[in-house]
């Protein structure tokens, strides 16, 4: 059994969104107006977010139809 998987592009690109995301947000508050966020941040941090979401709940999703499947294919051939 493997211990560590090799992360897929999906992984690494919803891991590059949030910390942008959240780059982006920190940087916000050392440019003028100091201290504000735009609408324009927040967007983008929602979007990153929402992202990173869509991308982890499919994984997790289809992993578990796919251990499901194999469940169900190791159940049979034992018959």
């Amino acid at each position: 059994m493997k211990l560590f998987k090799q992360p897929t592009a999906q992984t690494v690109s919803a891991f590059i969104m949030l910390l942008s995301g959240i780059g982006l947000n920190i940087a916000s508050f050392a440019v003028p107006p100091v201290g504000v966020l735009s609408d324009s941040v927040m967007t983008f941090m929602g979007e990153a977010l929402i992202y990173a979401a869509s991308v982890f709940g499919m994984k997790a999703y289809v992993e578990q139809k796919i251990g499901e499947r194999n469940k169900s294919n190791n159940y049979h051939e034992t018959d």
